[in-house]
């Protein structure tokens, strides 16, 4: 609640036992859900509360990745929580979950929602609100020092028994760490020293991510953003710097210089932008070194052009509710 209270984004805070008797009671004309990475999350029991009441339910993906993951909950079948209809942005997705087992003609795919949403977002946001965001975040910053973003994700051990693939690491930081976030850190601080002028590091952090995470460098980078919508900080960066976050995506849609610093070559498979070359990847230490030079000589650009996503979701979640299938 607190993070979509941060991006002003209205909700209702209501239980999970208040919101399954409203389906129950038929207060709803359709059930839309996204997905969590908890097999435990509230979206699985309101799933099936509304298929036991005949409810139609409509799941809202993001990316393929994690398809077999997304409705299995703790069971061993990936659709056991599965709503009737899934929009999707894209083919790769609509192919993940048709081979799972998921209805073809129960799939829309109808481009990125989010995306589009943040770039109409970015559309409205001037100059001046640029320059206030670049101050509130490196305040102090020389008019002509660049200013650059480092995007943080939760970090993960080498010997965490969720990541049992740390060995085979291709980056190590300064050798001192055994998580994720934090050699990918090192591995950028390390290199920004080459460059004159040094670029401004502001550490924006993961939403699950704290502060004193990031003490042992304190010194090494001039700001940590936590709070609020991030769109005016990635629209007032000159780079973006991190690694499979959905932000990333954001910022390459935006036009900023962006760069992804991977510890496993496995891992561009985990984001669109990575898989297709629209985001350049480094996963070596001289890999990095060239990239970040290159990164310092681009310029960011404003991307504003729009595909018809949030048209084309609306269409899709408005034929379910008032035709019960999706629209040929």
């Amino acid at each position: 609640m607190a993070y979509l209270a941060e991006r002003e984004t209205p909700v209702r805070d209501a239980d999970g036992a208040s919101i399954m008797q409203s389906i129950s009671e038929g207060s709803y004309a359709a059930l839309l859900v996204g997905t969590a990475e908890n097999p435990d999350t509230l979206g699985h029991r309101l799933v099936d509360t509304a298929r036991a009441c005949t409810l139609p339910s409509i799941g809202i993906i993001d990316l393929a990745v994690n398809a077999a993951h997304r409705f299995r909950g703790n069971g061993g079948r990936p659709l056991e929580h599965a709503p009737d209809f899934l929009v999707v942005p894209d083919r790769e997705a609509a192919s993940a979950f048709s081979a799972l087992g998921f209805a073809v003609n129960r799939i829309a795919t109808v481009g990125q929602v989010h995306l589009e949403s943040i770039l109409r977002s970015a559309k409205s946001i001037s100059p001046m609100r640029r320059a206030k965001a670049r101050q509130f975040a490196a305040p102090g910053i020389p008019a002509d020092r660049p200013l650059w973003v480092f995007v943080s994700e939760v970090g993960y051990a080498f010997d965490d028994p969720h990541d049992a693939s740390g060995a085979d690491f291709s980056l190590r930081g300064r050798g001192n760490t055994h998580y994720r976030t934090a050699v990918v850190l090192e591995e950028l601080i390390e290199v920004m020293k080459e460059l004159d002028p040094a670029p401004w590091l502001v550490v924006r952090l993961h939403p699950k991510n704290k502060r004193v995470e990031f003490d042992l460098y304190r010194s090494e980078i001039q700001g940590l953003s936590q709070f609020g919508d991030p769109v005016p900080l990635i629209m007032a960066a000159d780079a973006v710097v991190g690694m499979t976050s959905m932000l990333m995506e954001e910022a390459a849609a935006l036009g900023r210089p962006t760069l992804s610093i991977l510890p496993r070559p496995a891992e561009r498979d985990w984001l669109p932008g990575l898989a297709d070359g629209k985001i350049p990847v480094a996963t070596t230490r001289e890999e990095v070194r060239m990239a970040v030079a290159e990164l310092a000589r681009r310029t960011p650009s404003l991307a504003t052009s729009f595909d018809g996503a949030l048209d084309n979701a609306v269409s899709a979640i408005s034929a379910v509710v008032s035709l019960g299938e999706l629209p040929r």
